[in-house]
């Protein structure tokens, strides 16, 4: 059996128990209907398997009348995995102008942001616009790494708003490599880096800096998956690396212990489970994953 089929099938047997009859996919087996589980599972499944139709159906009706995609219904300003939903619709034509209205809503909002001055707590420039986890919140790492990587997904590499985010990431990026939640330094102390931002920033900047200005963030990030037993840290770690030629087989080989069922503390998210299938199946990186998945859609669609 070719590798890409047993891929399909342990992510099939890894979202059976969290497939939901109405559609969509919950964090864990038992519970109910989760946004970001269900883009994510999505993401981790061919495009024209049944359950991706139901659960991209499912996503749809969660987004908001302004292009939101909030993690409960009651919770609008809690928006983070608009960007993962926007990745999870792209690539299928039914979808477009769903994934469309949460492009918009991405471009036209952003992180709160203001003229940096001498006597901040903190170093960054805080007039530099990226995204937030929610809605009021200052830009951080993460959530404006994935808004780039969804908004390049859906054809606006090039647009100012990515611009931009690419800067803050930069001006984010500790002296000694990697990058915190989005602070380098509060009241003097430098702070330290964390591999799951540290790997999203890496994901987000590649292609778009040049190597050489991420050198230590990547050592840094290398360093700390060869020792890591987090499943979720170590496989955005392999497509971070992985987006930048980094030869991640070491840390690929440890992957799959890491995402198997625990005995103590049981199974993993749906979210992780999933990033870590993405990782296993895609080391070159989410952007690559993306692209390929975009590639098969226009593929069958021409057959």
């Amino acid at each position: 059996m070719k590798e890409s089929e047993q891929h399909v099938r342990r992510s099939e047997a890894t979202m059976r128990d969290r497939h939901l009859p109405q559609g969509g996919f919950a964090p864990f087996p038992g519970q109910a209907f989760c946004p970001a589980s269900t883009a994510w599972a999505i993401l981790t499944l061919p495009q024209d398997h049944g359950w991706v139709t139901q659960a991209r159906t499912a996503l749809r009706r969660c987004i908001l009348a302004d292009g939101r995609l909030p993690i409960l219904p009651d919770h609008p300003q809690a928006y983070w995995p608009t960007p993962v939903g926007l990745m999870a619709l792209l690539g299928d034509a039914s979808c477009a102008t769903d994934a469309n209205r949460l492009a918009s809503f991405l471009l036209n909002v952003s992180g709160a942001h203001w003229p940096k001055t001498t006597d901040a707590p903190t170093d960054h420039d805080t007039n530099l616009r990226g995204w937030t986890w929610t809605e009021g919140a200052h830009s951080w790492a993460e959530p404006t790494a994935t808004a780039m990587l969804a908004l390049s997904a859906a054809g606006l590499r090039d647009h100012p708003r990515l611009r931009q985010a690419r800067e803050l990431l930069m001006d984010r990026q500790m002296p000694h490599g990697g990058w915190n939640y989005g602070n380098v330094r509060v009241f003097g102390t430098l702070l330290k880096p964390d591999m799951t931002n540290t790997s999203a920033a890496l994901c987000a900047l590649a292609g778009r800096a040049a190597q050489g200005t991420l050198a230590r963030s990547l050592d840094t990030l290398a360093a700390s998956a060869a020792e890591t037993r987090a499943p979720l840290s170590l496989a955005w770690a392999v497509l971070a690396l992985g987006s930048w030629g980094r030869d991640t087989s070491d840390l690929r080989d440890r992957l799959p212990e890491l995402l198997s069922e625990h005995p103590v503390t049981g199974a993993l998210d749906t979210g992780t489970l999933a990033l870590g299938s993405i990782a296993l199946a895609s080391p070159d990186g989410l952007a690559a994953h993306l692209a390929r998945r975009a590639a098969r859609h226009d593929g069958q669609k021409a057959a």
